[in-house]
């Protein structure tokens, strides 16, 4: 297995069913002792994309073992912070908001794709939600990302969350901004990560400033040199 770090690892394999919105069946599945979620599904043959559920699934109540609710009765919710709560916003008033935003009308339009330096870029419309699909062409072959178009009253929110959450880091601008153009697309993005990063009161108060580097030592030519030893003997007499 690689790993995000771009280390190798042996993982035992297993064959389980799954049974999610997005991939139903047996498969070979890869283990590893700790990991975030229980289920992580990658690019697989039939798995459906991450914008696409299956609309006909129904979760099924699975068996609990006594062990599993005893260990279950004692974990904690993780803390969280005061600024990252309220921010759970469903399709509908995902929705809504787009429809709400005038910014964003003249997205609706622009079905045809663009050609840009290194793609093109459209829009589309899915189950409401507005997505700028952005195509790119490289020697790897074709790659598309397709982002969700944020509107206004919710752009504060994504850049606080990518930026200055628990796993946000506060990192630096580009990073911040690769960070969130990996799934999120909205007019001016670039310039507004940029001023809420250099803005970021954090940022401001631990970053170190002030700090000129040494200019690197150079070759003087000799007739330069020449010139300031008759300088200095001529002061000395």
């Amino acid at each position: 297995m690689l790993l995000i770090d771009n280390t190798l690892r042996e993982v035992p394999l297993a064959e389980i069913i799954v049974d999610t919105p997005y991939l139903r069946g047996q498969v070979e599945a890869q283990c590893l002792p700790e990991t975030i979620y229980d289920l992580i599904i990658g690019i697989v043959p039939g798995a459906r994309a991450p914008n696409d559920p299956d609309p006909t699934w129904q979760e099924t109540s699975a068996v609990t073992t006594r062990a599993q609710a005893r260990k279950s009765s004692t974990l904690k919710p993780l803390r969280i912070p005061e600024e990252l709560r309220g921010l759970a916003v469903d399709r509908n008033d995902l929705s809504r908001l787009q429809k709400e935003d005038p910014s964003l009308e003249k997205y609706r339009s622009q079905t045809d794709p663009r050609k840009i330096h290194d793609g093109e870029v459209s829009f589309e419309e899915k189950n409401g939600i507005l997505f700028r699909v952005f195509k790119i062409f490289d020697a790897n072959g074709e790659q598309t990302i397709r982002q969700v178009v944020v509107p206004q009253p919710l752009r504060q929110q994504v850049m606080n969350v990518a930026h200055s959450s628990i796993l946000g880091g506060h990192l630096c601008v580009k990073k911040t901004t690769d960070k969130i153009t990996s799934n999120f697309y909205w007019p001016g993005i670039h310039s507004d990560i940029t001023r809420f990063c250099q803005s970021c009161d954090i940022c401001q108060r631990t970053v170190a400033k002030g700090n000129v580097s040494k200019v690197p030592i150079e070759k003087m030519p000799l007739r330069w040199s020449s010139c300031i030893v008759a300088w200095v003997s001529q002061r000395k007499s």
